[in-house]
């Protein structure tokens, strides 16, 4: 039987599957700092410093992790931390209740997405803990965004269940349609694609509406180019 890790510290410097870490027994050395987990296999991997923010950083991924550090910076000076802090006995407790909740240890790879603020489309494709005192630490989104943990479990998101909702609704549809005398008179209008030409950002060669912004290519169209439908 693999031997059980007992304590989370400078001694492993890869990631470490959450099936390796009793929840129970496993302690978190005061020297580390920050804790990430892979939410796609429930793999840890931890460090020693707190997280800095990126000099150069003005659109993509980096402005996000830019974005989420100063936004825990205005919390922490607020005083306002209340809900976005797990007691770091509770950090794998807490894990392994997300990953049963998705299948547990079983499935080699999963797409965690919760209906909560900053937890929406891969936003906890990781989740980081930042360390807030002696015995505590910030619970963030990939991004150093802090979430409020607690919501998470019972808002969960499967994004493969609303297709079977669509599959099962259209299999239920399909009879109605057969045999409507009339279904040949429907011809639904085909959306036609049209492409906006605009600046380019510099830093990929997509270009867009004058209207979007560098800092919006994070969200959905950032190395895409953007085309909607009428």
């Amino acid at each position: 039987m693999e031997e059980i890790i007992r304590t989370i510290d400078g001694e492993y410097d890869d990631w470490v599957s959450l099936q390796r870490l009793d929840a129970q027994t496993t302690t978190i050395a005061d020297t580390v700092q920050t804790i990430s987990c892979d939410t796609r296999d429930f793999a840890l991997g931890w460090n020693f410093n707190q997280p800095e923010r990126y000099e150069d950083a003005s659109c993509g991924l980096e402005h996000r992790s830019n974005e989420g550090l100063a936004h825990m910076a205005e919390l922490m000076a607020k005083g306002d931390m209340q809900p976005y802090v797990i007691e770091q006995q509770e950090i794998l407790t807490w894990l392994g209740q997300l990953c049963q909740k998705l299948g547990g240890f079983d499935h080699d790879w999963r797409y965690l997405d919760a209906k909560v603020d900053g937890c929406r489309n891969w936003d906890i494709k990781y989740i980081r803990f930042v360390r807030y005192g002696d015995s505590h630490f910030i619970v963030c989104n990939a991004y150093w965004w802090p979430i409020e943990w607690r919501k998470v479990l019972d808002n969960l998101y499967d994004p493969m269940e609303e297709e079977r909702k669509m599959e099962r609704l259209a299999e239920q549809a399909a009879p109605m349609v057969l045999t409507n005398p009339y279904a040949h008179l429907y011809d639904a209008p085909k959306p036609k694609p049209v492409y906006y030409d605009g600046p380019c950002c510099q830093r990929c060669k997509n270009r867009f509406r004058s209207s979007q912004f560098c800092a919006d290519h994070h969200q959905e169209q950032r190395c895409y180019r953007f085309k909607l439908d009428k």
